[in-house]
């Protein structure tokens, strides 16, 4: 379950307003995910810098969707809590001096984590 077919289920539910926040956090998650991706990919600059912060977002986001009862936000939320996990043990990598090919393998899998 991705952030973004969560975010359009919450739309779906009866009180989707009081969702808001969930919603809005989902969106956020598919676009920072993708936009991680691509730049774990390409080798960008500042993949130091996501890494580093990425794994917060990741649980500050599993910590919203696991409030919910309904089955897709619990689905979200572990794939958020698996992407956080994904980004902790590739920073342990980081510091071993992986290659630039295993950066690429990283962002594709966060990519997939994200959105399937």
């Amino acid at each position: 379950m991705s952030c973004q077919s969560c975010a359009t289920f919450c739309l779906k539910e009866e009180n989707f307003k009081m969702m808001a926040r969930c919603i809005s956090l989902d969106k956020d998650c598919a676009d920072i995910c993708i936009q991680s991706a691509r730049l774990l990919a390409r080798d960008s600059e500042i993949r130091s810098s996501i890494l580093v912060n990425i794994e917060k977002i990741c649980r500050m986001w599993a910590a919203e969707c696991v409030k919910h009862e309904h089955e897709h936000c619990k689905q979200c939320a572990q794939a958020c809590k698996d992407c956080a996990d994904a980004f902790h043990a590739h920073q342990i990598l980081r510091y071993r001096r992986i290659k630039n090919q295993q950066f690429f393998q990283f962002g594709v899998s966060c990519y997939a984590i994200c959105f399937n």
